[in-house]
């Protein structure tokens, strides 16, 4: 499946240069934030799935941001769709939209409105009990500054009870607040 997404890529025109020019990180981030909420939603809901089979170390890489090792991923991403054959299929899917929007999206997208980032940030931390808010907060803290003092452990568990939040959140809301995670720079481990 990623070679036929590959070659998806390389048929599109212009994507491969955009790709190369932006990084694909960066140009499928800018793209999320002009998917519907249903598809962000459900590619949040594919990346919880994703991050609750890795292992803590795989998980840990997917939070920093660092591109997984292709033998590892791919035995996940197999392994998942064992049980849902339309996993792998709908996984491609949104990541093709989102590279699809990023291409057509003129320019960098508008600035949040006052006050956006510090609501979606409430709403999020409103679902967690206390202990957890505080340990979410002080991981979120240490991997915006890029400290190397955050542990495999650590990383992975902040990726996974975002995941979560976000899903509890709903479609809308938890969409929303991915989208200001994404535009803000926030969203270590939610795009790879």
């Amino acid at each position: 499946m990623s070679l036929e997404y590959q070659r998806w890529i390389n048929k599109t025109p212009g994507l491969f240069e955009a790709i190369k020019r932006q990084q694909g990180r960066k140009l499928e981030s800018a793209g999320l934030l002009h998917l519907s909420n249903a598809d962000l939603y459900a590619l949040i809901t594919m990346r919880d799935r994703i991050f609750q089979a890795v292992s803590v170390e795989g998980c840990a890489a997917l939070a920093r941001g660092q591109t997984p090792e292709h033998a590892w991923f791919s035995e996940v991403m197999n392994k998942i769709a064992e049980s849902d054959r339309s996993f792998l299929s709908g996984w491609f899917d949104l990541r093709k939209k989102a590279l699809i929007e990023a291409v057509k999206a003129p320019g960098p997208p508008a600035p949040l409105a006052a006050g956006t980032e510090d609501r979606d940030r409430k709403l999020l931390l409103d679902q967690m009990v206390p202990a957890e808010r505080a340990r979410f907060i002080d991981i979120s803290t240490r991997l915006a500054k890029g400290e190397p003092s955050v542990s495999s452990e650590d990383a992975c568990w902040w990726s996974r009870a975002l995941l979560v939040h976000l899903r509890k959140l709903g479609e809308t809301a938890g969409s929303q607040v991915a989208r200001t995670l994404i535009a803000t720079g926030q969203e270590a481990g939610f795009m790879k």
